[in-house]
C-alpha cells in the first residue's frame, strides 16, 4: 500500500509540474524577445499574459505600457503606466515612459486636429507632475500643437523652455535661429536653423522655418525642397503650404500657388483667411465665380471688412504698416481710413489711400495701383455658405465640421425630442445611409440637451458612420434656424454651400434629389 500511495504522490506531483503557470521570468523573456524582433504584436500578447499572471507586479504593467509604446499605441501604453503608477506613485521608470507617451499622444491628436483634447491631455499631466525632469516632453509636445494650429508666439514660448532646460537640445539651437531670423539677420540664422534641423530632422516645425530664411535670402528653390520635404510626413500644418503658396508667388508660380492654397482650405476650411487669399489668387487667374465664392467662405465666419489686391506676382503689399504678404493677396483689415503700399526691389513703391466701411470688401490693383470698393453683400454669391462648428457627440468627443467639409457632400439634420414627424425623419435619413454609404457624410444634431439620453435612443437606428451631436443652441443660430422650423435638414456641397434646405421628410426628399443631381446616385440594377 505505501508502494502505491508513493506512486500516486509522485504522478500528481508530475501533473501540478506540467500544470504550473511559466514564471516571470520565462514571461518576460518571451516578450523581451519578441521586442529585439521588433514583432510588437506578438510583445504586446506575451506582456498582457504576464499581467494576467503577475498583476501584483508595477513592472508587468511597465513592461506592456512599453510594448504599446512602440507599437504606437499610445492611449493603451498611457493607460498601462498609470496602473504602475497605482501600485508605486514614484516609479521611475513608469513615469518616464508616462511623459513620453503622453507627449506622443499629444502629437498624434495634433496630426488628428484634436487640439482640444491635446491640451487637455497635457495640461492635466503637467498639472500632475509639475516638477518632473521629464516634462520637458510635455513643452515641446505643447509648443508643437501651438505651431500647428497657427498660434506661433505660444508655439515659441513653450520651446523656450525646452531650450532653458536642455541647452544642447536642437529646440535649443532652433530657438537661438529664430530670434536671428526675426531680428533680420537670415545669413547669421541659416547656419543655426540648418543645425537644428540636423538635430531634430524629422520635426517639420524646424525644416519650415529653415525654408523661411532661405526664401529670405533668395533660394527659394531650395525653401520650396525643404516645405516638401517637411510635408512628407503628412503632418497637419498649414504654414506648410501657405508658405510654399508664398514662396512660388515670388517666382512667379501662380498656378501651384494656388493648388497648395487648395490643399491649406481643404486642410482647415475654417480658416476665413485663407478663404480670402485663394479669392485673391482666383480673381487674378480671371475665376470671377471662384473667387467670390471664396470670399463668400471667408466673410461667412469672419464678418470683416477685407482687401484683395492682384496686379504683377510677387509684389509686397502692405496696409499702413502691417505687411499682408506678395500679390495676389487677400486679408481682412479694419474699417477706416488706410494707405495701400506696393514694393518691389529695384522700383519706386505705389501709394494709394482708401476708406472702407465695415460692410464692404476693396478690390486693390498694383498697376496702376488704386483701390475700388463695393457692398460685401454683393461681393458674395447669392448661395448661403455653410458656417463651420465643432460639437461634442454621445461620448463626449468633438465633431469638426472642417474635418468634412470640401471633401464629401455633408447632410446636417437638426432637430429635437418632440419634434412633429422625428421618426419618420430619422428613419429616412438612416436610407440616406444605405443608399449613398460613405460618399456622403452625415451629422444629425439634437438641439435640447435636457432630452439628451432619449435623443440617444432615438438615434440608436442611425448607421454608425452617421454622427450623432448636441448643440445649445449656437450652432442651430447660425444656420438660422428656430424651434418651429425643427426637424430641419441640409445639404452642404463640396464646395463649402447650402445646395438645398427644408423640413421634415421633405427636406430628406429634398436632400435624395440633390445628392442624385451631383452623380452619387447608385447605379441601376
Amino acid at each position: 500500500m505505501l508502494k502505491r500511495f508513493t506512486t500516486a504522490v509522485l504522478f500528481f506531483s508530475c501533473l501540478a509540474t506540467v500544470w504550473a503557470d511559466p514564471s516571470y521570468e520565462e514571461v518576460r523573456q518571451k516578450g523581451d524577445q519578441a521586442l529585439k524582433k521588433k514583432d510588437y504584436a506578438t510583445a504586446v500578447r506575451e506582456f498582457e499574459r504576464l499581467v494576467y499572471l503577475y498583476g501584483e507586479k508595477p513592472e508587468a504593467y511597465v513592461a506592456l505600457g512599453y510594448a504599446c509604446y512602440l507599437d504606437q499605441r499610445y492611449e493603451r501604453a498611457i493607460l498601462e503606466f498609470k496602473k504602475a503608477l497605482n501600485f508605486n506613485p514614484r516609479h521611475a521608470e513608469a513615469l518616464n515612459n508616462l511623459m513620453l507617451a503622453v507627449g506622443k499622444r499629444a502629437v498624434q491628436q495634433t496630426q488628428e486636429l484634436e487640439f482640444s483634447e491635446a491640451i487637455n491631455l497635457l495640461a492635466a499631466t503637467e498639472r500632475q507632475y509639475p516638477s518632473h525632469p521629464q516634462s520637458v516632453v510635455l513643452h515641446y509636445a505643447q509648443g508643437q500643437l501651438e505651431f500647428f494650429r497657427g498660434n506661433e508666439r505660444a508655439g515659441l514660448k513653450d520651446w523656450e523652455q525646452v531650450a532653458q532646460r536642455v541647452p544642447t537640445s536642437g529646440t535649443a539651437k532652433f530657438i537661438e535661429a529664430y530670434k536671428l531670423y526675426a531680428g533680420g539677420r537670415p545669413k547669421q540664422a541659416l547656419p543655426a536653423m540648418q543645425a537644428a534641423q540636423a538635430k531634430l530632422p524629422k520635426e517639420p516645425v524646424v525644416r519650415n522655418y529653415l525654408a523661411l530664411v532661405l526664401s529670405e535670402l533668395g533660394r527659394n528653390k531650395e525653401a520650396l525642397a525643404q516645405l516638401q520635404k517637411a510635408r512628407q510626413g503628412n503632418p497637419p500644418y498649414i504654414d506648410l503650404f501657405l508658405n510654399q503658396a508664398t514662396v512660388l508667388l515670388k517666382t512667379g508660380d501662380l498656378e501651384n500657388a494656388q493648388a497648395a492654397l487648395v490643399k491649406a482650405r481643404d486642410l482647415r476650411p475654417d480658416y476665413a483667411s485663407v478663404h480670402l487669399w485663394l479669392a485673391a489668387l482666383r480673381r487674378q487667374a480671371g475665376d470671377q465665380e471662384g473667387s467670390k465664392k471664396e470670399v463668400g467662405l471667408a466673410l461667412a465666419d469672419a464678418a470683416q471688412p477685407a482687401i484683395l489686391v492682384s496686379g504683377e506676382v510677387g509684389k509686397s503689399v502692405w496696409v499702413d504698416n502691417d505687411y499682408l504678404g506678395v500679390t495676389p493677396v487677400g486679408a481682412f483689415v479694419k474699417a477706416g481710413k488706410h494707405k495701400l503700399k506696393v514694393t518691389a526691389k529695384g522700383q519706386p513703391a505705389g501709394l494709394s489711400e482708401f476708406t472702407l466701411a465695415a460692410d464692404q470688401v476693396a478690390y486693390a490693383t498694383t498697376s496702376p495701383i488704386g483701390v475700388e470698393t463695393e457692398a460685401a453683400s454683393a461681393a458674395v454669391p447669392d448661395q448661403r455658405a455653410a458656417r463651420s462648428f465643432a460639437l461634442r457627440d454621445q461620448s463626449n468627443k468633438y465633431w469638426r465640421s472642417f474635418q468634412h467639409f470640401h471633401t464629401r457632400p455633408v447632410v446636417l439634420l437638426f432637430w429635437k425630442v418632440g419634434a412633429p414627424d422625428n421618426d419618420k425623419v430619422l428613419n429616412a435619413l438612416s436610407d440616406l445611409g444605405n443608399r449613398y454609404g460613405t460618399k456622403i457624410g452625415c451629422a444629425v444634431i439634437h438641439v435640447d440637451t435636457e432630452n439628451k439620453n432619449q435623443a440617444i435612443g432615438q438615434m440608436m437606428s442611425l448607421p454608425a458612420t452617421y454622427a450623432r451631436l448636441f448643440d445649445e443652441g449656437s450652432v442651430t443660430k447660425r444656420y438660422g434656424l428656430t424651434n418651429d422650423l425643427l426637424p430641419s435638414v441640409i445639404v452642404v456641397d463640396l464646395d463649402g454651400y447650402i445646395a438645398s434646405q427644408a423640413q421634415g421628410v421633405e427636406g430628406v426628399d429634398k436632400a435624395r434629389q440633390v445628392l442624385d443631381g451631383m452623380g452619387l446616385a447608385p447605379p441601376h440594377p
